[in-house]
């Protein structure tokens, strides 16, 4: 065989497993709005970095018929690439081919449930798509079977269930594309190994004095004082961050205290389209 045939064939191999579970599964995925675990990781990385590691592993399991099944990459994706410039590993389950010190981030895209379900609840943070997916150990069926308690599968185990229940997911996301972009935002604060600095973010000098809080609390330490004066004061502080610093999460802390009082009008604060979610009370969650 030439080398010519070789690189050919390679290419041809390539190309199987690169058509994931086949048309009819990649089309399935698509129309229910997902995308496959490639697409996925090409949306989280920065372009054109990913490279695939063992692309052409092949399960050795003959039980159950399983011999006879070629799943393509054993139906997880893993390799490594760069997010914001910076070197990242990561892996996938393809589900249209099958059902350190190191941080570990699970983004949840559609069912997860049963022996699945407890790597991700075990890694550092959990993000999950609204309305698309669900982490449970049995589902909605068999809580019915043995309990007689008739539940859907988003009151289940449902991203809002999750973030704003039991806390088993620390993020909510409206989409793929939101949940992906928050990765992305979370790893922007991460080193990029343990016993490294996190990454130093620019910072923009403004107006750091704010003498109008020098008039909440009595100089007088007996004295009781109404701590919901504070509202009069949440738009000069929260609008003297810059935009840049508000889009590196500045003003969390002081949104969610200013939201006892009263809510904020989220455009006249100066921040980015997932923070603006978070003020208003929309679906993007932060917690």
């Amino acid at each position: 065989m030439t080398t010519a045939e070789k690189l050919a064939q390679l290419d041809a191999h390539s190309a199987r497993v690169l058509r994931c579970g086949g048309p009819k599964a990649v089309e399935k995925q698509h129309a229910l709005g997902k995308r496959t675990a490639r697409e996925r990781i090409e949306l989280l990385m920065d372009t054109g970095t990913f490279t695939e590691v063992d692309r052409f592993v092949r399960h050795r399991c003959t039980s159950f018929g399983m011999g006879d099944k070629d799943i393509p990459a054993d139906g997880v994706v893993t390799g490594y690439g760069k997010i914001d410039g910076r070197t990242v590993f990561v892996y996938a389950q393809d589900f249209t081919a099958s059902s350190g010190h190191i941080p570990q981030i699970s983004v949840i895209m559609g069912p997860c449930a049963g022996g699945a379900v407890y790597s991700p609840a075990l890694t550092d943070l959990i993000v999950m798509v609204e309305k698309e997916s669900q982490m449970f150990i049995t589902g909605p069926a068999v809580v019915a079977a043995t309990t007689g308690e008739e539940i859907s599968a988003e009151d289940l185990g449902g991203a809002d269930t999750h973030t704003t229940m039991s806390g088993v997911a620390h993020l909510s996301a409206r989409s793929e594309e939101e949940a992906l972009g928050a990765v992305r935002c979370l790893l922007s604060y991460l080193p990029s190994k343990a016993g490294a600095r996190p990454p130093l973010m620019d910072f923009t000098e403004h107006e750091e004095l704010q003498p109008l809080l020098d008039t909440v609390i009595p100089d007088d330490s007996s004295l009781p004082y109404e701590v919901s004066v504070m509202k009069n004061f949440a738009l000069p502080l929260l609008q003297a961050v810059p935009e840049e610093n508000a889009r590196r999460g500045e003003l969390l802390e002081l949104i969610e205290a200013f939201q006892w009082f009263e809510p904020i009008d989220p455009e006249l604060v100066p921040v980015d389209s997932l923070l603006r979610e978070f003020i208003g009370g929309g679906s993007y969650k932060y917690h």
